[in-house]
């Protein structure tokens, strides 16, 4: 009989052990956020979205990087973070699937540490020629005016601009849309370069903040560059950082 008696009991236990129920857990998976977050400074709402200089609304909200941060951690010249924040939001918009929350913090470190390799990687954002004679054309007054859109296409095939070589500059269309204006235009023929609105900054090259969002021109490019920046005539308003720029009204 005690033989037969162990028998039951071991297959009892293990009858037991087969269908015990997993307990669920009550601990909560808790990440820490990656350093990159560090970095990056907070959304803005869409309706804030509005150039007063322009007088344009941006089409795409710019994820803007805190410059001061990205200066002393990774000792980057004001170029190199602005081109790290352009970088960034290009990887970001390569997926726009992508929202900021904690479930994808990862993937925005990684889009953040990758546009860090480039630009220490000496990878430029905006590719210029060897050539220092610069026209800077801001578009934004032009984008809802079609007679200064004429006078422009009559400007670009003009003696006086032949002299230069043309940059078409936005603070309200990002990367994608400038690309596509200027392929509409037909000024990507003449080896036409963009400055688009994923290159502007709340921050001055100083580290203090400027009126609103901003780049200073003669500090992104190379110090060796003849700037001259065309205005159309009808644009009452100019970025305070711009005036001290040869400026040639239209």
């Amino acid at each position: 009989m005690r033989p037969f008696f162990l028998s039951i009991l071991v297959m009892f236990d293990f009858l037991s052990c087969s269908t015990q129920v997993p307990v669920k857990s009550d601990v909560l998976d808790i990440r820490l956020p990656p350093q990159s977050i560090q970095y990056i400074l907070p959304d803005i709402p869409q309706w804030a979205n509005f150039d007063s200089f322009g007088q344009c609304q941006k089409e795409r909200s710019i994820h803007y990087l805190d410059m001061n941060r990205i200066k002393e951690s990774f000792s980057l010249s004001y170029k190199e973070s602005i081109e790290l924040q352009a970088f960034y939001n290009q990887e970001l918009n390569s997926n726009d699937s992508i929202q900021f929350s904690a479930d994808n913090l990862d993937r925005e470190s990684h889009a953040f540490y990758n546009s860090l390799g480039k630009v220490q990687g000496n990878v430029s954002y905006v590719l210029l020629p060897d050539y220092n004679i610069i026209y800077i054309v801001w578009i934004d007054q032009i984008l809802k005016n079609d007679e200064i859109l004429k006078r422009l296409r009559v400007l670009v095939k003009s003696r006086l601009f032949m002299h230069g070589f043309p940059i078409f500059i936005s603070k309200c269309l990002d990367a994608k849309s400038l690309a596509q204006w200027l392929e509409k235009e037909k000024f990507q023929d003449i080896g036409a370069k963009a400055i688009s609105s994923e290159l502007f900054s709340p921050f001055l090259s100083n580290g203090e903040k400027g009126h609103g969002y901003e780049l200073e021109l003669d500090k992104f490019l190379p110090k060796n560059m003849e700037i001259t920046l065309f205005v159309p005539k009808e644009q009452t308003l100019l970025p305070p950082i711009w005036k001290k720029l040869k400026i040639q009204y239209w």
